[in-house]
């Protein structure tokens, strides 16, 4: 990679991978939210259905952001023009998810020693 030139150069390598490391992230959260469901319907029957459901549509929309985010950075640097930084939604998205995903975890762990 050292002998392409020019290739520290390039300013769209880094907010596309920004963006693929973003889409990877909803995307493990999405496997993760069909697993869950699968994993906790012989405890839950349908009710497994509402957090597994409430992290899918959390990590749908951590996508369409992460889209969202990659598309207004090229379009900044296309124009060239300085837009504001990005706030800490997605991050706190992420986070978010992950704390659905635990309190799911202790949940079938304490209906399955009930």
């Amino acid at each position: 990679m050292s002998g392409t030139p020019g290739w520290r150069d390039d300013p769209g390598r880094q907010p596309e991978r920004t963006a693929l490391a973003w889409q990877r992230t909803a995307l493990a959260f999405l496997v993760l939210a069909l697993a869950s469901a699968r994993l906790a319907w012989p405890a839950l029957g349908g009710w497994a259905l509402l957090p597994a459901s409430a992290v899918g549509a959390g990590a749908v929309g951590l996508l369409v952001a992460a889209r969202r985010r990659y598309h207004r950075t090229l379009d900044q640097d296309r124009e060239d023009v300085l837009v504001a930084p990005p706030d800490g939604r997605m991050p706190a998205l992420a986070a978010g998810l992950g704390l659905a995903v635990g309190a799911l975890a202790v949940l079938l762990v304490w209906l399955a020693t009930s």
